[in-house]
């Protein structure tokens, strides 16, 4: 058993990951007056902090004020979305089990989330997170460093849990997640194949791709 388990949230803990794209698509539609590509998904979306994005598509030299703005703006329609489909928000088919097994070992659990404090109020009020998790076990974008590729998120999730990342797993759905798990020095990376192609997942240093949480019970 590993010292500890840190999981992404969006896409690898519930199902949002259509949410948060039909969000940024609506967001984009009033931005910049198109959705966005699968590419421009991929590479600019699925993982990254919203700041970034903002950036990228509507300006690099725009006020932190001004994006701090538009980041709520684009969380907002997110939340609108996902109480819209409440009844599907869940955690992934077979999870709430492998947390109980992990909890029932002794495994130290944390969530580490490119999603901003708001939004983590948001999950713990709808989603059942209590059971396993605190707020204090979750470690979210509060601006303070990098977000993925860069393994900074995993590295300040264990250092949170008091858990040594080279004895810890970590689980991620996005490509960019992946790399920055591998480059925190994770003992095992393992990614659901919802937002990303197995192959691809596994050429970034996945160690193991699954689709549900049930091929692990």
């Amino acid at each position: 058993m590993p010292e500890a388990v840190i999981f992404d949230y969006n896409g690898t803990m519930v199902n949002d990951e259509i949410y948060h794209n039909d969000a940024w698509n609506l967001f984009m539609e009033r931005h910049i007056g198109r959705k966005l590509t699968d590419s421009e998904m991929d590479q600019y979306i699925h993982g990254i902090h919203a700041d970034v994005t903002i950036r990228t598509f509507l300006g690099s030299d725009l006020p932190d004020a001004e994006v701090a703005r538009l980041v709520a703006e684009k969380e907002a329609t997110y939340r609108e979305i996902c109480l819209s489909h409440i009844d599907i928000y869940k955690l992934r088919d077979g999870l709430p089990e492998y947390l109980d097994r992990l909890k029932a070992a002794g495994v130290k659990l944390g969530i580490a989330t490119s999603s901003p404090i708001e939004n983590v109020e948001f999950y713990f009020k709808h989603i059942p997170l209590k059971r396993w998790f605190t707020m204090e076990q979750v470690t979210y974008n509060d601006h303070s460093f990098p977000g993925k590729p860069a393994p900074d998120i995993f590295i300040k999730a264990a250092e949170k849990l008091h858990a040594d990342i080279h004895k810890s797993y970590v689980f991620e759905d996005a490509k960019s997640g992946v790399q920055a798990g591998v480059a925190a020095g994770a003992e095992r990376v393992i990614a659901l194949d919802v937002t990303a192609d197995r192959q691809e997942l596994l050429k970034l240093g996945a160690d193991q791709v699954i689709h549900s949480y049930r091929e692990l019970l």
